[in-house]
Protein backbone atom coordinates (compact mmCIF):
# COMPACT_ATOMS: atom_id res chain seq x y z
CA UNK A 1 0.00 0.00 0.00
CA UNK A 2 1.12 3.64 -0.79
CA UNK A 3 2.17 5.75 1.42
CA UNK A 4 -0.69 8.58 -0.14
CA UNK A 5 -3.60 5.73 0.27
CA UNK A 6 -2.36 4.76 3.65
CA UNK A 7 -2.60 8.52 4.31
CA UNK A 8 -5.80 9.13 2.83
CA UNK A 9 -7.07 6.16 4.63
CA UNK A 10 -5.86 7.88 8.33
CA UNK A 11 -7.61 11.22 7.03
CA UNK A 12 -10.90 9.79 6.21
CA UNK A 13 -10.21 8.22 9.62
CA UNK A 14 -9.86 11.31 11.78
CA UNK A 15 -12.84 13.11 9.54
CA UNK A 16 -15.43 10.47 10.16
CA UNK A 17 -14.20 10.67 13.89
CA UNK A 18 -14.68 14.72 13.77
CA UNK A 19 -17.55 13.99 12.11
CA UNK A 20 -19.04 10.98 14.43
CA UNK A 21 -17.74 13.51 17.72
CA UNK A 22 -20.12 16.26 16.51
CA UNK A 23 -23.15 13.69 16.47
CA UNK A 24 -22.51 12.35 20.04
CA UNK A 25 -20.48 13.10 22.91
CA UNK A 26 -18.69 10.72 23.21
CA UNK A 27 -15.04 10.50 22.29
CA UNK A 28 -13.37 8.00 19.86
CA UNK A 29 -12.41 5.39 22.18
CA UNK A 30 -9.08 3.87 19.98
CA UNK A 31 -7.58 0.32 21.03
CA UNK A 32 -4.88 -0.51 18.71
CA UNK A 33 -3.85 2.18 15.86
CA UNK A 34 0.12 1.20 14.93
CA UNK A 35 0.41 -0.40 18.57
CA UNK A 36 -1.56 -1.58 21.27
CA UNK A 37 -3.40 1.99 23.59
CA UNK A 38 -2.98 2.42 27.11
CA UNK A 39 -5.60 0.77 28.94
CA UNK A 40 -5.31 -2.79 26.73
CA UNK A 41 -3.33 -5.90 25.87
CA UNK A 42 -3.36 -8.04 23.10
CA UNK A 43 -4.13 -11.55 23.91
CA UNK A 44 -5.38 -15.05 22.61
CA UNK A 45 -3.70 -17.77 21.65
CA UNK A 46 -2.76 -17.52 17.84
CA UNK A 47 0.93 -16.16 17.29
CA UNK A 48 1.10 -12.83 16.85
CA UNK A 49 3.56 -10.12 16.09
CA UNK A 50 3.53 -6.42 16.91
CA UNK A 51 7.23 -5.90 16.05
CA UNK A 52 7.05 -5.90 12.23
CA UNK A 53 6.19 -2.49 10.05
CA UNK A 54 4.62 -2.68 6.61
CA UNK A 55 6.44 -0.70 3.87
CA UNK A 56 4.14 2.01 4.50
CA UNK A 57 5.57 2.85 7.90
CA UNK A 58 2.59 0.99 10.09
CA UNK A 59 2.42 -1.29 12.65
CA UNK A 60 0.33 -3.64 12.70
CA UNK A 61 -0.48 -6.53 14.88
CA UNK A 62 0.67 -9.24 12.18
CA UNK A 63 -1.21 -12.62 13.21
CA UNK A 64 -0.77 -16.38 12.12
CA UNK A 65 -4.13 -18.39 13.06
CA UNK A 66 -4.41 -22.22 13.41
CA UNK A 67 -7.21 -24.25 13.36
CA UNK A 68 -10.05 -22.68 16.19
CA UNK A 69 -7.36 -19.76 17.32
CA UNK A 70 -8.26 -16.23 18.61
CA UNK A 71 -6.86 -13.02 19.11
CA UNK A 72 -8.15 -10.92 21.04
CA UNK A 73 -7.83 -7.23 22.39
CA UNK A 74 -8.77 -6.96 25.91
CA UNK A 75 -8.85 -4.59 29.03
CA UNK A 76 -9.52 -5.04 32.68
CA UNK A 77 -12.28 -2.16 32.90
CA UNK A 78 -15.39 -3.22 30.93
CA UNK A 79 -16.35 -1.02 28.51
CA UNK A 80 -20.03 0.65 27.44
CA UNK A 81 -20.75 0.73 23.59
CA UNK A 82 -23.78 3.22 24.75
CA UNK A 83 -22.91 6.69 22.91
CA UNK A 84 -20.83 4.98 19.99
CA UNK A 85 -22.42 3.76 16.73
CA UNK A 86 -19.36 2.48 14.59
CA UNK A 87 -16.51 -0.30 15.72
CA UNK A 88 -13.93 0.47 13.19
CA UNK A 89 -11.46 -2.38 12.18
CA UNK A 90 -8.74 -2.36 9.32
CA UNK A 91 -7.32 -5.62 8.22
CA UNK A 92 -4.90 -6.59 5.59
CA UNK A 93 -5.05 -10.06 3.84
CA UNK A 94 -1.77 -10.41 3.64
CA UNK A 95 -0.68 -12.43 0.63
CA UNK A 96 -2.98 -14.41 -0.25
CA UNK A 97 -5.84 -12.36 1.39
CA UNK A 98 -10.00 -14.34 2.04
CA UNK A 99 -8.98 -15.43 5.49
CA UNK A 100 -12.55 -16.28 7.37
CA UNK A 101 -12.41 -15.04 10.96
CA UNK A 102 -14.96 -13.75 12.79
CA UNK A 103 -15.60 -10.75 15.10
CA UNK A 104 -17.47 -10.61 18.56
CA UNK A 105 -17.43 -8.98 22.22
CA UNK A 106 -16.87 -10.57 24.99
CA UNK A 107 -17.56 -9.76 28.82
CA UNK A 108 -15.62 -11.50 30.57
CA UNK A 109 -15.39 -15.31 29.67
CA UNK A 110 -18.99 -14.94 27.96
CA UNK A 111 -19.90 -13.57 24.36
CA UNK A 112 -22.01 -10.93 24.61
CA UNK A 113 -22.42 -9.91 21.03
CA UNK A 114 -23.60 -11.15 17.58
CA UNK A 115 -20.40 -12.16 15.68
CA UNK A 116 -19.52 -10.58 12.06
CA UNK A 117 -17.97 -11.95 9.45
CA UNK A 118 -13.99 -10.23 8.16
CA UNK A 119 -13.13 -11.38 5.23
CA UNK A 120 -9.58 -9.70 4.42
CA UNK A 121 -8.18 -9.20 0.99
CA UNK A 122 -5.43 -10.13 -0.70
CA UNK A 123 -2.76 -7.46 -0.31
CA UNK A 124 -4.61 -4.27 0.57
CA UNK A 125 -5.55 -2.25 3.57
CA UNK A 126 -9.38 -2.82 4.44
CA UNK A 127 -11.57 -0.66 6.26
CA UNK A 128 -14.37 -2.64 8.11
CA UNK A 129 -17.36 -0.23 9.80
CA UNK A 130 -19.84 -2.35 11.72
CA UNK A 131 -23.12 -0.93 13.17
CA UNK A 132 -22.58 -1.18 16.85
CA UNK A 133 -26.63 -1.89 16.86
CA UNK A 134 -25.76 -4.99 14.51
CA UNK A 135 -23.23 -6.62 17.19
CA UNK A 136 -26.48 -5.95 20.01
CA UNK A 137 -24.37 -5.93 22.77
CA UNK A 138 -26.12 -7.76 25.77
CA UNK A 139 -25.64 -5.43 28.67
CA UNK A 140 -24.15 -2.76 26.76
CA UNK A 141 -20.44 -3.71 27.91
CA UNK A 142 -17.54 -6.15 27.05
CA UNK A 143 -13.80 -6.40 28.01
CA UNK A 144 -12.66 -7.97 24.81
CA UNK A 145 -12.78 -7.38 21.18
CA UNK A 146 -12.44 -11.56 20.01
CA UNK A 147 -11.29 -12.38 16.76
CA UNK A 148 -10.94 -16.06 16.14
CA UNK A 149 -10.90 -18.75 13.51
CA UNK A 150 -14.29 -20.53 13.90
CA UNK A 151 -12.87 -23.50 11.30
CA UNK A 152 -10.55 -26.78 11.62
CA UNK A 153 -8.34 -25.36 9.18
CA UNK A 154 -5.79 -22.63 9.30
CA UNK A 155 -6.14 -19.21 7.77
CA UNK A 156 -3.25 -17.62 6.07
CA UNK A 157 -1.29 -14.73 7.71
CA UNK A 158 -3.19 -10.94 8.12
CA UNK A 159 -2.89 -8.08 10.04
CA UNK A 160 -5.36 -5.90 11.98
CA UNK A 161 -4.22 -2.05 12.59
CA UNK A 162 -6.71 0.37 13.45
CA UNK A 163 -9.00 -1.07 16.09
CA UNK A 164 -11.97 1.23 17.44
CA UNK A 165 -15.22 2.58 18.64
CA UNK A 166 -16.61 5.52 17.32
Amino acid sequence: MSEIVRRLLGWITVVLLLATQTAHATEPLVIYADGIKPGWFVGGWSKYTMDKAFDDGSKPVTVNMAAWNAITFQTQSPVSVEGYSIFTIVVHGGAKGKQNVQLSFKLGDKEVSKRVDLAPRKGEWLRIDVPVAKLKVVGNKFDTVFINNGSPNSVDEYSINFVLLQ
